[in-house]
């Protein structure tokens, strides 16, 4: 049995981001088909941030991955059981969020 893969979307202040600070993270390239996970983790936030899964397959044009990924609660997780999207990245929205951290890690199963 193989274990999964963790990839952690990084921002200009690295993965563990300023959630004060509204940034989309560098694309991520996911070069297979698999199912997988995102649950963001915060701490120490003063507000309700927003977030978004957004996918690309020329990493020039980003879609959001579905509605339910559009604009999420920053307490909202989401999985599927596949993607062939080639590029992903978070559009992180802090709002009026002015303290505290978040990061995203996605997680790959076979």
């Amino acid at each position: 049995m193989s274990k999964p893969i963790k990839i952690e979307f990084e921002f200009s202040d690295g993965v563990l981001h300023d959630a004060s600070l509204s940034e989309i993270s560098i694309v991520q390239e996911i070069c297979f088909n698999t199912g997988w996970s995102l649950i963001p983790v915060f701490s120490s936030l003063d507000a309700n941030p927003t977030w978004s899964l957004e996918v690309s397959n020329d990493n020039i044009t980003f879609y959001p991955y579905d509605d339910l990924t559009n604009d999420a609660e920053i307490d909202q997780g989401f999985d599927d059981i596949h993607s062939a999207f080639l590029y992903w990245r978070i559009n992180y929205n802090a709002q009026t969020n002015t303290t505290g951290t978040v990061n995203f890690e996605l997680i790959l199963k076979k």
